[in-house]
């Protein structure tokens, strides 16, 4: 499934109306537990159909004031099937509010029947992620995720529980602009150095750990197909690499060895040289967190080189599902 970046707005009520219950709770005073979404995001996804067809893992403890936690749903599916009123449902038997319980909600996009794994003591959902090559855009996948916690009270809001999607992941992109004073040409591109691996803690908040080991020699980001006949251009940017990185949040500043380098040939002939940039030593990012969007601005001149970091915004455009 080819997968390109867009955003995506929710507007649906997730609820089932079945006449069996997995919790022993009271329905005369309570209501059907149910979802809804009704925000603006961005997955990378290429079409509404494929938001559709992933689903949504859901996941919920309750906790009396006194006791033991129970689960309410442990890694239900929550998927569209286009014949009920509101078009979506969740898997397995249905869950009503008990009253005196407060709730931890927990949803992942997209809905993997083994990738999640919930510990209920700490009301917590983890998972591993390995960031996938820029070159090969159908395999990038990008997690979102969702927290909600409720009170419930006998009588009390027993509306539909909200899904406001986040993404665990940071992004990143690479631009460059030639400034200088004729045609270059760009090869070698590499971005070495960088945490692929990782491990995601998801409850109230986001934790993440890297695991492995920093790159080096061989990188992932490399081997990419380079620029060719670069004009000399006043407002022009160029993608670096074949398409944006979502990468493991991690720590910049404080790792020397994420350097960003590629060779620069002027067309009339000159010396080829290399570029290599550390990206801890571009100021205004210390660290890449999830759920924020970086771009890394390169300006080729013949005095210097520029290094420029912005925090940009995730959404481009607008899909109703």
């Amino acid at each position: 499934m080819s997968r390109i970046y867009k955003p995506i707005i929710l507007s649906a009520v997730f609820m089932l109306l079945l006449p069996v219950a997995c919790d022993k709770v009271d329905k005369t005073a309570s209501g059907v537990i149910g979802f809804t979404s009704d925000i603006q995001t961005k997955a990378i996804v290429e079409k509404v159909e494929d938001v559709q067809s992933d689903g949504i893992s859901i996941f919920a403890v309750r906790t009396p004031p006194e006791g033991d936690a129970a689960i309410v749903f442990d890694n239900r599916l929550l998927s569209y099937n286009g014949t009920s009123v509101t078009g979506w449902s969740y898997s397995g038997d249905i869950a009503y509010w008990a009253p005196g319980q407060t709730y931890d909600f927990i949803s992942l996009f997209p809905y993997s029947d083994d990738k999640y794994s919930l510990d209920m003591a700490s009301k917590t959902v983890s998972f591993r992620y390995e960031s996938s090559l820029p070159s090969d855009s159908t395999e990038i996948e990008d997690i979102m995720y969702s927290h909600h916690h409720r009170s419930f009270v006998a009588g009390g809001d027993a509306s539909p529980v909200p899904i406001v999607l986040k993404h665990a992941c940071s992004m990143l992109s690479f631009k460059v602009r030639n400034a200088s004073s004729g045609d270059i040409s760009l090869s070698d591109i590499s971005l070495k150095g960088l945490f692929y691996q990782g491990s995601c803690s998801i409850n109230s908040g986001i934790s993440w750990t890297v695991e492995g080991s920093a790159e080096s020699g061989t990188s992932r980001y490399s081997g990419v197909t380079g620029l060719s006949g670069l004009p000399v251009e006043a407002t022009v940017y160029y993608d670096l690499f074949p398409s944006r990185m979502l990468v493991v949040p991690q720590p910049v500043v404080s790792n020397s060895g994420i350097i960003l380098s590629f060779d620069v040939s002027p067309s009339d002939g000159g010396a080829t040289y290399t570029i290599s940039k550390s990206l801890a030593n571009v100021t205004g990012v210390s660290k890449w967190e999830p759920n924020k969007s970086y771009i890394y601005v390169i300006t080729i001149t013949e005095e210097r080189i520029l290094f420029e970091v912005q925090l940009i915004d995730w959404v481009d455009h607008n899909i109703d599902l």
